[in-house]
């Protein structure tokens, strides 16, 4: 018992070593394509702060735009997530194709402003509320 009890502590002292850990950045810091991407995407809007977040296998970044524009790139540089807020859309030139065609031709009337790419799928929110799931081909998976 005594055994079971001081592995379960070296257990716990061990998670809080590693823990991640974030940092706020200069956005000169954040990778190549991630400031490629935003002086591409995003030229009118200035960066409020910039976070990294380092943990045990993955490194990301977190980009906030004075807008209120929320993204996250992966240590590549390459976005995994992008939240317009619920008054904003995404731009139209990150959304794959057939997703952009798939949203324009059943939702007309409203616009992504949300959209993340995860294990090969991406999840959509539109400004009415509506989550839509997508594999990695742009094809649609499940309406929520």
């Amino acid at each position: 018992m005594k055994q079971l009890a001081v592995l379960l502590l070296s257990f716990l002292s061990f998670t809080q070593v590693i823990k991640a850990e974030e940092y706020i950045i200069k956005s000169q810091d954040l990778p190549k394509a991630a400031i490629e991407f935003l002086d591409t995407h995003y030229t009118d809007n200035k960066i409020s702060f910039a976070k990294m977040d380092k943990e045990i296998l993955q490194t990301t970044y977190k980009v906030t735009l004075v807008n209120g524009v929320q993204i996250e790139f992966n240590k590549k540089g390459e976005w995994t997530s992008v939240d317009a807020g619920v008054d904003g859309s995404v731009p139209k030139t990150i959304i794959p194709k057939r997703i952009l065609a798939f949203v324009s031709q059943n939702y007309a009337d409203f616009q992504i402003c949300e959209i993340e790419y995860e294990s090969r799928e991406y999840s959509v929110e539109l400004t009415n509320g509506l989550d839509l799931e997508f594999n990695k081909k742009g094809e649609i998976k499940n309406h929520k």
